[in-house]
């Protein structure tokens, strides 16, 4: 099939012809460029006209008026369909005179094709891109029977190019598109979404005018999709409003869905102007033609705009990885700076080493923590070469926690002079990005004096470099210490729980025989606090009323002052509930253990003061709508609740979450836990069927978090999704 796209090399012409192009259709762009988009007509000649190593000439671009594209083209006949996107816009519209060329150009150009479709049953068709703002301004829901309104030059332009098409055979289409926004290959900063978007990035304060005033916005994309599905879609309308019902929305719901991307308010001046447009438009009809497409959200369109195009940068090729070497590492492997070869400091052995015998990874796993940021439509990838004076983010990706340490003496001298000169020019920004451990900051811990030591070492501003941390309160931990670290709190854990395999509803309550108090996992007990419980569940002889598991540990990471009974607990080790403690199962979720369970009892990996850590422990039992009890950092309840999230303070004392001394909060859900044994199935299971709405509340709101900050469609989700809005706050920083 033969398709010509006249003014093809704009916003919405450019990303149709690419969708077009995809389905291996032969496109022809027919566009006088006013818009100097030759550099993207440039990759689709390159990328399409070649498949599988042979030419094709799927692409070809006449550069010319569309009057003369009879001097471009031997026969016009080749053409199966025609997409008319040569409009102008609304702002190069300001007098009737304008409208009075335009609509005369168009008459000629209907007048070039209406021989070559003048048989209904051809299959040839004329597409001729109109607007839903022809509706101009009513109280009442529109549709294609409406009459539209001039209220605009641009309003009676479409209008009067409409009329020419309605004089037309039913082969002369007309699509009457909802107001576009969206990344597109050449970008429209002129449409509301788009220049709401960027004003906000520029930091300036948006004006709003009619803030009540309705419109339906499509995102480019799906804009593509319709008009693709449409090409091979038998259909008798002559009109068709392009859009989706749900999508009709006011300005001021609008901001309020912007907000929710930014996760702040708008600086926006809502003024009480009237808008010339004001519409809600059915789309009944394309949906019965094309019932199954699910349109983008706006958070999820608005997200994408949001963050934009983000640059990282990466060290040169290393001929041992086949791929770039990891940020900070040496080139010789350490042998020149320690006199040794070792593995790169940011991983562990746990990242490079596994299975029994050990083996070392694959070559695509190291690959793939030295650019572990995958959403390659909003990150650019480039080395100290090709990102010439282009600003960038130096992304440092940690995955051991003692990097800081390993590193203390070396800092930034394995990094590209490049690099640092950009930084220090204010072209760059480093940015530390370690969200799978919170230990830095807490107490006894140097990490983020160390990163101060390399800024002064290498004449950098600290303000220049970011750290994003598991622990949640690192901010704070800065601020004490009066370091000027720009350090962000980011929990990465909750999207371990596989947002595809959600159960329907809380997880019913079956007890266990005996077994059927609590639900513990304790695999890695190197760990004070979870040494500190499992003793006193020990004491209080509870271990057999739950599920519980106890990994081996060393007599010296407990505290034997204050839990006397750590030797006859350590001989009874490993306790294990189904399955082996060799493996981390972490993101594993054994659904009977907490259907024959009262309650959660969850330790958590950390229990500083200092430091607020949530890992997939604690959404384990949300996840499922379990009952939880916790011993991990103080506040981390106040936390939950802050978060939206309910807890149990209605059945049982919840103080222990302001106790800092871990001991104490040890001892107070432990004497929770002995009260609870003392009841009987029957009111334990009373008491379930009161906490269920709690639980079922917090299952619900755990779910609908997780789609805000990680979904990007019907059943598709990027865990990295949350960390990259981060980063691109941290590109906009530099100026």
């Amino acid at each position: 099939m033969k398709i010509l796209v006249i003014g093809g090399a704009g916003y919405l012409g450019l990303k149709l012809s690419k969708r077009l192009l995809l389905d291996r259709f032969h496109v022809t762009i027919c566009d006088n460029m006013n818009y100097d988009t030759y550099d993207v007509i440039d990759k689709l000649s390159d990328k399409f006209n070649i498949y599988n190593g042979l030419q094709q000439d799927h692409f070809e671009f006449i550069e010319d008026d569309i009057l003369n594209l009879k001097n471009n083209v031997n026969n016009l006949e080749n053409y199966d369909k025609i997409f008319y996107l040569a409009s102008p816009r609304l702002q190069d519209i300001n007098d009737d005179k304008t409208v009075l060329e335009e609509v005369d150009r168009f008459s000629k150009v209907i007048e070039m094709f209406r021989d070559t479709i003048d048989n209904e049953n051809s299959g040839k068709h004329f597409y001729f891109m109109s607007s839903c703002s022809v509706y101009g301004k009513t109280t009442e829901a529109v549709n294609e029977y409406t009459e539209p309104m001039v209220t605009s030059h641009y309003s009676k332009l479409k209008i009067e190019c409409e009329k020419l098409m309605l004089k037309e055979n039913n082969s002369f289409k007309i699509f009457r598109l909802s107001t576009l926004y969206g990344r597109g290959d050449f970008q429209r900063n002129d449409i509301l979404i788009n220049n709401l978007i960027g004003d906000i990035k520029e930091g300036k304060s948006v004006e709003i005018w009619d803030p009540e005033a309705h419109r339906p916005h499509l995102h480019i994309d799906d804009a593509c999709e319709l008009l693709f599905g449409l090409i091979n879609t038998p259909y008798k309308d002559k009109i068709l409003n392009l859009g989706f019902d749900e999508l009709n929305i006011t300005k001021r719901e609008l901001v309020g869905e912007i907000e929710k991307v930014i996760e702040s308010k708008v600086d926006a001046d809502f003024q009480v102007v009237n808008d010339s447009r004001d519409y809600s438009v059915s789309f009944a009809r394309i949906k019965k033609l094309n019932p199954n497409l699910i349109p983008k959200s706006y958070y999820t369109g608005i997200w994408d705009l949001y963050v934009g195009d983000i640059n990282i940068t990466l060290e040169d090729y290393d001929s041992i990885l086949d791929f770039n070497r990891p940020a900070t590492s040496s080139k010789t492997w350490y042998l020149e700076e320690e006199g040794k070869i070792s593995i790169p400091k940011l991983w562990g052995e746990w990242n490079v080493l596994h299975g029994d015998p050990k083996k070392f990874m694959t070559k695509e796993t190291f690959k793939g923590m030295v650019a572990p940021i995958n959403k390659r439509e909003n990150v650019k990838l480039y080395d100290r070469k090709t990102i010439k004076n282009n600003k960038h983010l130096y992304l440092i990706p940690i995955y051991n926690p003692a990097y800081f340490e390993l590193n203390k003496d070396i800092g930034f001298k394995c990094v590209s002079k490049k690099f640092i000169r950009d930084v220090r020019e204010n072209r760059a920004r480093i940015v530390f990005y370690h969200t799978l451990e919170g230990y830095s900051g807490g107490d006894r811990n140097n990490d983020l004096e160390i990163i101060k030591e390399w800024c002064d070492e290498s004449k950098i501003k600290e303000e220049s470099v970011y750290y994003i941390s598991g622990n949640l309160k690192i901010s704070d931990s800065a601020k004490e210490k009066g370091l000027k670290i720009n350090c962000i709190g980011e929990s990465a854990f909750d999207i371990w729980l596989n947002p595809q395999f959600r159960p329907d509803d809380v997880i019913p309550y079956h007890p266990h025989e005996s077994m059927n108090l609590y639900l513990s996992y304790n695999r890695n007990m190197g760990r004070a606090h979870r040494i500190g419980i499992c003793s006193k569940l020990f004491e209080y002889d509870l271990l057999k009323r739950g599920m519980i598991s106890i990994g081996e540990f060393d007599l010296k990471e407990g505290d034997s002052r204050i839990y006397t009974n750590l030797k006859e607990l350590s001989s009874i080790t490993p306790l294990t509930i189904d399955r082996t403690l060799d493996v981390n199962w972490a993101n594993d979720i054994s659904i009977s253990d907490f259907s024959h369970t009262f309650v959660s009892l969850v330790t958590e990996t950390l229990a500083d003061e200092k430091i607020l850590f949530l890992s997939e422990k604690i959404w384990k039992p949300i996840y499922l709508g379990h009952p939880f009890l916790l011993i991990g950092n103080p506040h981390t309840l106040k936390y939950l609740k802050k978060l939206g999230f309910k807890t149990f303070d209605k059945w049982w004392n919840e103080d222990y979450d302001d106790d800092i001394d871990v001991n104490v909060r040890i001892q107070k859900v432990a004497d929770i836990l002995a009260i609870l044994e003392n009841k009987s199935i029957d009111e334990l299971k009373e008491l379930r069927n009161e906490m269920i709405e709690v639980c079922r509340y917090n299952q619900q709101h755990f779910n609908n978090k997780v789609d805000l900050r990680y979904k990007l469609s019907a059943g598709d989700y990027n865990p990295q999704h949350s960390v990259i809005k981060i980063l691109a706050n941290i590109f906009y920083d530099i100026k």
